[in-house]
């Protein structure tokens, strides 16, 4: 039974992490969003408007998250991790947006769903990448080692 509190500490650490990281990307969908419509206005194909849409709402959340969800260390080698996950995911919330549009070519809203399921793959890649590749340093967080007496 006492081996089951480093497993309860990691999922609640778990859990926060997720919960801060959706409140963060709520954020910086709005952002996102509220671009793309913007750049939609001034006459950009959707591919441009989603890319530039992109590159707003994932600065948004990398600062948030950095500072909020994963308590980064600010380190330039951080950064580079980020960079090098969002330049990745660049080119899969573009490309999937543009594939979605293809494919959604002619009903009604189909700019918006294809922002929207673009944003979620993107939202689903960006979590993982950062938990186990740009913030893996800089959690925070270290289960406390095992005891010699299972404690």
């Amino acid at each position: 039974m006492a081996q089951l509190g480093p497993l309860r500490t990691s999922l609640q650490h778990l859990s926060r992490e997720l919960f801060l990281f959706i409140l963060s990307g709520c954020i910086a969908a709005a952002v996102d969003y509220g671009t793309y419509r913007l750049l939609l206005t001034f006459e950009l194909s959707p591919s441009l408007a989603r890319a530039g849409s992109y590159i707003a709402g994932s600065t948004t959340a990398f600062l948030i998250n950095r500072k909020w969800a994963f308590k980064g260390n600010g380190s330039s080698s951080e950064a580079l991790r980020g960079a090098v996950t969002y330049l990745a995911i660049f080119f899969v919330i573009v490309g999937s947006n543009w594939l979605l549009l293809e494919t959604f070519h002619g009903w009604a809203n189909a700019l918006f769903w294809a922002w929207f399921l673009s944003q979620g793959i993107g939202t689903t890649l960006n979590f993982l990448l950062q938990k186990l590749f740009v913030f893996r340093a800089g959690t925070g967080f270290r289960p406390a080692p095992a005891t010699a007496t299972g404690g």
